[in-house]
């Protein structure tokens, strides 16, 4: 996986000891993380229109 862009992937972060500790997502920062985790993953189902990730990231 390549490197994720700043702030993408904040729900989990090293501390000064190298290990991971977490930190709670807000709405913006769970879909632009999951735009890039899972872009090709269903992310709104209204009637017949369905939206994945990176498609409802851009709107």
């Amino acid at each position: 996986m390549e490197h994720a862009p700043a702030g993408v992937l904040s729900g989990v972060r090293a501390t000064g000891g190298g290990r991971p500790y977490r930190t709670e997502l807000t709405p913006v920062s769970f879909l632009r993380r999951s735009a890039y985790v899972f872009p090709e993953k269903t992310a709104v189902v209204h009637g017949e229109r369905r939206y994945n990730y990176r498609a409802f990231e851009e709107l």
